[in-house]
């Protein structure tokens, strides 16, 4: 293969990578798709999530979906993480490499913080939070409740 039909094909797959980019973040703000990617059933396929969409169902929170707590908020943001950590989810558990005990990351625990201040800001405000400590410290089973 020459060298120019080369950088032809190269440039044809970055082109239809960039414009797949670009539909999945169109598509996520369609309100249609926004809902079914916001649906807690939609966690909740993987076995290993079954305790947790149980537990949030029965939570103080459980009038909100998985993405108000656990993905960014922002224009681009949103979607971006959305398809980041999807994605991520998707190769986990299709190549069965899912942990038996799910753990947050540290990118999922500062979403989970800013989005915990997002909602709470000025109880957090009044009770003078240090800023490094997480909200799960002492609120480790609010979010997503525990079964009876």
């Amino acid at each position: 293969m020459t060298k120019l039909r080369l950088a032809k094909w190269a440039g044809l797959a970055i082109g239809a990578g960039l414009l797949a980019l670009v539909a999945a973040f169109v598509g996520l703000k369609i309100p249609p798709i926004s809902d079914a990617a916001n649906d807690p059933a939609l966690c909740g396929r993987c076995h290993v999530m079954d305790p947790t969409v149980q537990s949030f169902g029965v939570s103080a929170h459980r009038d909100l979906n998985c993405n108000d707590c656990h993905t960014a908020h922002g224009f681009f943001t949103g979607p971006i993480t959305k398809m980041g950590l999807g994605a991520k989810h998707i190769i986990y558990f299709t190549a069965g490499l899912q942990p038996p005990h799910l753990r947050a990351s540290e990118i999922t625990r500062g979403l989970a913080k800013e989005n915990c201040l997002r909602c709470h800001d000025t109880l957090m405000r009044e009770i003078e939070n240090p800023s490094d400590r997480p909200c799960s410290d002492c609120h480790r089973f609010t979010p997503h409740g525990t079964l009876p």
